[in-house]
């Protein structure tokens, strides 16, 4: 018995699935009527639709879609969407114009009714479905005999008289002429071209993601975790390929997969569409990036090495892979600044899209020399004020490594308590090293400093400077924020060895090279957040957005060797407190 109550059960489950006006309609309605349009819901428009569907057709239901102002492209969009997934037998009505409106059409898709404005907003649903004959909302006798030609009539009057008509179930040959050649807009599927990917924007959110018809098996083939050059409008960018947002930095570009496995571009915790001025219906380009990038050296210390090196890390790491999309162009001008002019043209010329110049010398000619449409990236600059950097140009930001010449001094101290005169070289063409030397000036008096100077324009002349102190019996030198004693460094200690006399710098590749101690910032940390920020201008942060970044003075550095040849010994609490200690 149980069994034949199922059985019959089922039976009228099945049966009432033939009820297309039940079964494929809102509970309660026979119909769906549903209004796409860029008019808010209060609107006079809204309610008077709203109004006739609710009062003199209550057994239809209506819907309300708001899409963007004015935007043809992404209403038919939405259209062809609607029509996918609202019930058959609704009526879609979509009042979306951008200003060349002249006359209105109604069509069918099967049992769906579709009354539009001919802008081009049945593009999508014409190209991708099975359509009737095609009629001009044009027939007099719609209005009543109220006006003589339907360029008088008002397009609430079309609307209202078309959606009672349509919902009262009367045949299109009623609503007037026919159309033959209703105005198009191009619609294609999303294709291969050699290397490149030809798609359209779709949709724009509420947020400014756009949405585009590419598809997961055309990416084939380009690596998770890539850059994607991206041409779309008139606009040209980079962004990353990713699954998360959070990949990039805030404000960069991203490229992902929506829901449907179509491509979607998005800036993190910002809007697309705004930035590069995107619509719907723009044509889409995505390839494999080629970015060049330049880096740009005074000369070729260890350290600035080290920086160029730890920055290409980072950017690997953000999906730059040299000799894959990424090409990396360095030009050296070997401690002559006047090399630096011709140098910039050098990197202009090869077409960079982003030049990181590494020390004050080489970002000050940088700011000068190269034009403000390609993006500069300082790095391993003392201090960017002083020299002149900040606001020199548009399209600059950069890192500093200026030392706290604070606790430069402190470490001085803490070295030799005793020491009350101390020798400094310095070479006075380069900015950086002039405000590392004002710097201690100022503060040399806290610490009981008097302070003897030698000019060393280049690293030939060390010797003879590092003699000049010995005869006026100084025995430790100071070297902070200069290039060309970083370049020395190694000449110098080892003479400063030989005649007994100690020398501070202030990086570990100093200490590495001799120096029998040194403070800085964390040179490792200066290189990483140099790929940051290069990395966050390539997708499209611009730079000058990106604040100049100063780094703390965390790191000590000791050298055990040294000490032991000059019968030295460094106090516990150094020893203790030293982040790395050459022994």
């Amino acid at each position: 018995m149980m069994k034949y109550i199922l059985l019959v059960l089922i039976a009228i489950l099945f049966s009432s699935c033939g009820d297309e006006n039940i079964t494929n309609n809102y509970i309660g309605y026979d119909r769906t009527f549903v209004l796409i349009t860029d008019y808010d819901r209060s609107s006079e428009l809204v309610m008077s639709l709203s109004g006739i569907v609710n009062k003199e057709f209550p057994n239809v239901k209506f819907e309300y879609i708001q899409t963007r102002n004015f935007d043809v492209a992404q209403a038919a969009y939405v259209l062809e969407q609607a029509n996918k997934n609202y019930p058959i037998n609704t009526v879609f009505l979509s009042t979306v114009d951008d200003g060349d409106t002249e006359r209105n059409i109604i069509f069918k898709v099967g049992d769906q009714a579709f009354i539009l404005p001919d802008n081009g907003l049945a593009s999508r649903v014409l190209a991708n479905y099975t359509y009737g004959e095609i009629r001009y909302i044009d027939n007099m006798l719609l209005f009543d005999g109220k006006h003589k030609s339907i360029d008088d009539v008002t397009f609430f009057e079309i609307y209202n008289s078309a959606v009672r008509t349509v919902l009262s179930g009367a045949p299109l040959n009623r609503f007037g002429s026919v159309c033959t050649d209703p105005i198009l807009r191009p619609v294609y599927d999303a294709y291969r071209n050699g290397g490149n990917i030809v798609g359209q924007s779709l949709y724009i959110d509420n947020i400014g993601n756009v949405e585009t018809n590419i598809t997961s098996d055309l990416l084939s083939g380009i690596d998770l975790g890539s850059i994607l050059k991206v041409q779309a409008g008139e606009s040209t960018f980079y962004a990353r390929w990713s699954s998360t947002f959070s990949s990039v930095p805030v404000g960069a570009n991203v490229a992902l997969l929506d829901a449907d496995n179509k491509l979607i571009l998005a800036v993190n915790f910002g809007n697309m569409s705004e930035k590069y001025n995107l619509n719907a219906g723009d044509t889409i380009q995505i390839s494999a990036a080629n970015i060049k990038v330049g880096f740009l050296r005074y000369n070729m210390s260890e350290l600035s090495e080290n920086i160029i090196q730890g920055t290409k890390k980072t950017m690997l790491q953000y999906g730059l892979i040299d000799d894959k999309n990424v090409e990396y162009f360095e030009k050296n001008a070997n401690g002559d600044a006047s090399k630096l002019a011709s140098l910039c043209k050098e990197l202009v010329d090869l077409k960079c899209d982003i030049i990181i110049p590494v020390s004050t010398p080489a970002s000050k000619a940088a700011v000068e020399y190269i034009p403000s449409n390609i993006p500069v990236v300082f790095t391993y600059v003392t201090s960017p004020e002083f020299a002149g950097i900040i606001n020199a140009r548009e399209n600059v930001t950069g890192l500093s490594d200026a030392t706290n010449f604070d606790d430069y001094l402190k470490f001085v101290k803490e070295l030799f308590p005793d020491l009350t005169h101390a020798g400094r070289m310095y070479n006075p063409s380069e900015p950086n090293s002039l405000y590392a030397q004002q710097r201690l000036s100022s503060l040399s008096v806290l610490y009981g400093l008097e302070f003897t100077n030698e000019i060393v324009e280049n690293i030939s002349q060390i010797t003879p400077a590092l003699s000049n102190f010995e005869n006026k019996q100084i025995n430790t030198v100071l070297i902070a924020a200069d290039n060309t004693m970083n370049l020395g460094m190694k000449n110098l200690s080892q003479n400063a060895m030989v005649k007994n006399m100690f020398v501070i710098g202030d990086s570990r590749e100093n200490v590495e090279d001799g120096a029998i101690g040194g403070v800085s910032v964390d040179y490792d940390e200066l290189a990483l957040e140099t790929g940051v920020s290069a990395i966050s201008v390539i997708l499209g942060i611009n730079a000058d957005a990106i604040a100049v970044k100063y780094l703390p003075t965390t790191q000590i550095y000791l050298n055990k060797r040294t000490a032991q040849a000059l019968n030295f010994t460094f106090s516990t609490d150094l020893l203790l407190k030293a982040t790395y200690i050459v022994e």
